[in-house]
């Protein structure tokens, strides 16, 4: 044997190793897709009473990753926690790994890309199968997705300012790009974890849970960050083959129709056509049960879930009999967090499986919303949380409840709580949160306010439904009522209001430059108390820290 052949013996060893290791883990992916599979065409057709709870739970962690509320690896790690999946936590985890991997994940509904061509809550879902079908192509196809993410933000802006499709299509349309990024990017990150896992011989979970702790996902990652001047050029030139394709598809069918699509087209073809894949509803069985255990399980609410559907409700309460305006009266109401969003949509698809654009719209807007959880700790019951003394003393914070604040959910509201203070003292290392009050329950406005702080007590009020969106904002009030009681002494409620209408210095100049930005942008008018400079201010806060949170990854 020669000195060459024994120094190359420990790579060859090594390569050897590595290609058992990803040969074994394909296995288990294979393993986990057949699972998958298997348990849903199991569960599909029995009867409520037919299915167990470990099942129902498992086909709702599918739901979720089909509909994209999160993560996949947020989601893959809370059901590696789960204790109601017992002994299947590891199959379903690789289930959900695999259709990552896979790129099913984050599927859109057709329906909700209706309302791009059409005003009518309800408008039929043929015309949301192409836009998505072109949404898709742009981003997909992009080296980087977010050039083809802005693409699509810039091309639909355009058409629905000429006329050539509905007011809300740059809305949707956004959203759905958003997800395919999404969608994308997760992929790659799936793929990027397993190779990782082959080539130091480890388990891909154990290796999820280190990428997760260094925020390595790419899906995971702020997207605030802007691109770099490259990025968008590129961008804005693929911007004129898209337009053509969206004013020829606002145009009408007739011209389409005489002309098969080919697989084959580019972008720059006046036509193409993309499959679009949209799962089969669950059975009524199954979607009812799910629907019973999501209401069980009763995790808190969430806010981007709880916001949008409040926001959605009126056009998803819509409809032609009053039996279905039954059904979309419960999914508005209570869908309130992820496990229940994909539930009650699943129930809603079982007994309407048509005209849902409006409730698509919601599922696909509260999807994008949730984005900003991504890095966070899926929450489950029994989860460690700071309890109230640890509050006072490590901030000084006085925390107090509702009755109506069910007791399972306020380790969470103060796991959020701790949270928010430590970011915010991330960018703010000097905010003395000292003699603060904080009540989770209904403010004395009632619905009229997602939160409020009172400066005459020095209290926030967090709704448990709205809290965690709203944390840093509320936090920007109190910050300006310490200025305010530094500035003068202790008189006045919050200083940015006495500077703009008794000074004229560096603070109120700012303040008006910061108002005349938010009126410069039509897509945003403010009006009324939205114009205070107080509000001006906590919303500048609340960008500013989550853009230098996104500067730090």
């Amino acid at each position: 044997m020669t000195v060459a052949t024994l120094a190359a013996a420990p790579l060859l060893i090594r390569r050897v190793r590595a290609h058992s290791t990803a040969t074994v883990i394909e296995q288990q992916l294979a393993q986990g897709r057949a699972y998958a599979d298997s348990l849903m065409t199991a569960l599909r057709d029995l009867p409520p009473t037919g299915v167990r709870t470990q099942g129902a739970v498992a086909a709702l962690y599918l739901e979720r990753l089909r509909l994209g509320l999160g993560s996949p690896f947020r989601l893959i790690d809370q059901a590696l926690r789960d204790p109601q999946l017992a002994a299947g936590r590891r199959r379903i985890a690789l289930a959900l790994l695999a259709r990552t991997l896979d790129g099913h994940a984050y599927e859109i509904d057709p329906a909700a890309l209706a309302l791009a061509d059409e005003s009518d809550a309800d408008a039929p879902s043929s015309s949301g199968r192409r836009h998505l079908a072109i949404i898709d192509s742009v981003v997909s196809t992009s080296r980087d997705p977010r050039v083809g993410e802005l693409t699509v933000r810039i091309a639909y802006r355009l058409a629905s300012a000429s006329g050539a499709l509905s007011r809300r299509a740059p809305e949707i349309a956004i959203s759905a790009a958003s997800q395919v990024r999404d969608r994308v990017l997760a992929a790659r990150d799936a793929r990027a974890l397993v190779d990782a896992a082959a080539r130091t011989h480890g388990d891909p979970f154990a290796v999820l849970r280190e990428w997760r702790d260094a925020r390595r996902f790419l899906v995971e990652r702020p997207v605030i960050v802007p691109l770099s001047p490259r990025a968008e050029r590129a961008a804005v030139e693929r911007l004129p083959a898209l337009i053509a394709r969206l004013e020829e598809r606002a145009g009408g069918e007739s011209a389409r129709a005489h002309r098969p699509a080919e697989n084959g087209d580019s972008l720059d073809s006046p036509v193409v056509s993309w499959p679009v894949h949209v799962s089969r509803p669950l059975g009524t069985g199954l979607a009812q049960r799910v629907a019973q255990i999501a209401a069980v399980r009763d995790l808190p609410p969430q806010a981007p879930v709880t916001v949008t559907l409040t926001g959605y409700a009126p056009l998803i309460r819509r409809g032609s009999t009053p039996h279905e305006r039954a059904w979309r009266a419960r999914f508005a109401a209570n869908a309130r967090n992820e496990e229940t969003l994909a539930a009650e949509y699943a129930f809603l698809r079982s007994r309407l499986p048509e005209s849902l654009s409006a409730a698509s719209v919601a599922v696909l807007t509260a999807g994008v919303a949730l984005r900003p959880y991504a890095q966070e700790k899926a929450w489950l019951p029994g989860d460690d949380a700071p309890t109230a003394r640890d509050l006072q003393s490590r901030y000084g914070i006085t925390l107090s409840y509702d009755d109506s604040v069910r007791s399972s959910w306020r380790p969470y509201l103060r796991r959020a709580l701790a949270s928010a203070v430590t970011d915010l003292r991330r960018v703010f290392s000097s905010y003395d949160t000292r003699g603060l009050r904080v009540h989770f329950g209904e403010s004395p406005l009632g619905g009229r306010a997602l939160a409020l702080h009172d400066p005459g007590k020095r209290t926030i009020y967090f709704p448990p439904g709205s809290s965690a969106g709203v944390m840093a904002h509320e936090f920007a009030h109190d910050l300006d009522w310490l200025a305010a009681r530094r500035y003068y002494n202790g008189a006045g409620w919050y200083r940015t209001d006495r500077a703009v209408r008794q000074a004229s210095d560096q603070l109120s100049g700012a303040l008006r430059l910061m108002a005349s930005a938010a009126h410069g942008d039509s897509s945003r008018s403010r009006s009324g108390s939205a114009a205070r400079p107080t509000e001006v201010f906590a919303r500048n806060v609340d960008w500013f820290v989550s853009a230098a949170l996104a500067r730090d990854g």
